[in-house]
């Protein structure tokens, strides 16, 4: 990859910025291990391969008129992603799999269970921003804007069954009215999606701030939002011999453009408030409280419909939260030490949660889950003993639960009746998700400068992380072990060039941040092992 940006002084208050970064990975292999079969082995049936590359450009002027501070904002994203996937484990699962490899009609004898997951996907998005802004020495001040943001995701998956297309399923283009892209798939394409999904936002804001007292000032502010999502394409099936349909073959009524019409609450509009009261009692003392609203937007779910009993949501809408806060800022002992923090409590509504049920249907779907409620305390502190010599530290505790079930279909709310396989919500008073109670790190570093202007540095530091769960669905919901993990660097620097020798995971900690169970075998996700490397910097 690479990066390259320019700045342009077009006059002496007006600046142009534009950044060009492209990046292109290339990964083999998987990033999961199952540990029954011993440290950081896994068993697979075929390469898994990851082709990434992206191109984001973004680009700002920024200038005074008429004692106005003004800023335009752009960016451009394109990325590029083709993804290959052993998807073998399936058919021990899968309800399907052995009917397409085994037993369709016409079949001799059993052909390979080898299956692949392809999945090629292109994004585009696109964004603007205009704000302006009063002078920030004025007693009342002010700042409005007006945003514009433009996304679009094609997505091209196929599950691929190699005994499929030995027994002869062939290639077909996408059925239905919609396509996204009209050719025809590899044989053995058992299943494959043609999807367009797209978002788009039209956001007006305005913030205003007014000095009380020379020490005390409000702050309010407000963000209305229009926003729009959409999705069209088609789910389809394999179809053993030549195709019997003109255009393919649909599954269950697959075709988006029909299962969503008249079903989508697509298009949202609503306002998000902002209030700060801040207290500065002098230089190096800030003191201030907050309350805030946010939002994420919702989706599609690639198939709806009703699956032994259960009807499977079109679409899920946007989760909210509601933010008090309370922090501080501060610096003190001849501004050799600077501490801040904050104490937060968050109500949180509608969270969306993915949901994976064969017995419901083959594919992952999204439902808005339980409301929660989250406490918690997060401080870090810089300390500089002397002037070689700092310690950084960070601490953060963190208590959530589930308050309740709000409008979580009632299928999935936890009973006492529940067994251990129950595929429903954890019950109520859970934590979240990847939520740890505690985490925090510690960091000290040594700096000396000698008398030809070169500079030798030494760090060493360490972060720590508590239990947790990996969901808050049953039975997924694995805990995970709280670890520390350590690092440490040397190095020297001068002028424009420096050099340093690190070793990350100094202790070859296998530490585990997900269990994953989605064809009945556990595989582990991990930090990544002991690393030994030497960065070198040049600027120019």
């Amino acid at each position: 990859g690479g990066r390259v940006s320019l700045k342009w002084e077009v006059a002496p208050d007006w600046t142009v910025n534009v950044e060009d970064m492209y990046q292109e990975l290339q990964a083999n292999g998987t990033f999961q291990y199952d540990p029954k079969l011993g440290d950081l082995k896994v068993m697979r049936f075929s390469p898994d391969t990851n082709h990434d590359q992206f191109n984001h450009v973004q680009w700002s002027v920024e200038g005074k008129l008429a004692g106005l501070d003004l800023v335009y904002t752009g960016s451009y994203l394109s990325r590029k992603v083709d993804q290959k996937f052993d998807y073998t484990q399936y058919a021990s699962v899968g309800p399907f799999a052995p009917y397409y490899i085994c037993s369709y009609p016409g079949y001799a004898a059993c052909a390979t269970p080898r299956m692949n997951y392809i999945d090629r996907s292109r994004t585009t998005r696109f964004s603007q921003e205009f704000r302006i802004a009063t002078p920030t020495e004025n007693r009342f001040r002010v700042q409005a804007g007006v945003y514009y943001d433009k996304a679009k995701v094609f997505a091209d998956n196929i599950w691929y069954y190699e005994g499929a297309a030995v027994q002869g399923f062939h290639g077909q283009r996408p059925g239905g009215t919609v396509k996204v892209t009209d050719y025809v798939r590899p044989d053995g394409g058992v299943y494959f999606n043609d999807a367009l999904r797209g978002e788009s936002q039209f956001a007006l804001f305005g913030e205003a701030s007014f000095d009380i007292t020379p020490k005390l000032t409000l702050t309010g502010g407000l963000r209305w939002y229009n926003q729009q999502t959409s999705l069209e394409g088609s789910v389809n099936c394999g179809v053993l011999g030549a195709p019997t349909l003109p255009n393919g073959h649909t599954c269950g009524g697959g075709n988006y453009a029909v299962s969503l019409a008249g079903k989508s609450p697509s298009h949202e509009k609503g306002t998000t408030p902002k209030v700060t009261l801040s207290y500065k009692p002098d230089n190096g003392l800030l003191f201030y409280a907050t309350y805030s609203e946010g939002y994420r937007a919702g989706g599609f779910n690639r198939r709806g419909g009703t699956g032994n009993g259960f009807t499977v949501p079109y679409t899920y809408h946007s989760d909210s939260v509601k933010n008090y806060e309370v922090g501080w800022k501060t610096q003190f002992a001849n501004n050799t030490i600077r501490w801040n923090g904050s104490a937060f409590l968050i109500d949180w509504t509608g969270i969306p949660v993915s949901v994976y049920a064969p017995a419901i249907s083959n594919s992952t779907f999204v439902i808005n889950g339980p409301n929660a409620r989250i406490k918690g305390v997060t401080t870090d502190l810089v300390w500089r003993a002397t002037p070689e010599f700092t310690v950084t530290a960070n601490l953060a505790y963190n208590d959530s639960k589930l308050t309740s079930y709000a409008g979580t279909p009632a299928a999935f709310q936890a009973k006492p009746t529940d067994g251990p396989k129950a595929l429903t919500f954890v019950p109520l008073g859970s934590p979240l998700a990847l939520a740890p109670h505690w985490q925090g790190g510690i960091r000290m570093r040594y700096e000396h400068e000698n008398g030809s202007g070169t500079t030798m540095f030494a760090q060493a530091g360490g972060q720590f992380v508590g239990s947790s769960f990996t969901s808050t669905v049953k039975p997924a919901n694995f805990k995970l072990g709280g670890y520390a993990q350590f690092d440490t660097s040397v190095g020297v620097k001068r002028d424009s060039w420096s050099a340093e020798l690190y070793v990350n995971n100094l202790t070859d900690k296998r530490a585990t941040t997900y269990i994953s169970n989605g064809d009945n075998i556990d595989l582990n996700s991990t930090i990544r092992p002991r690393t030994i490397g030497l960065r070198l910097n040049y600027s120019m």
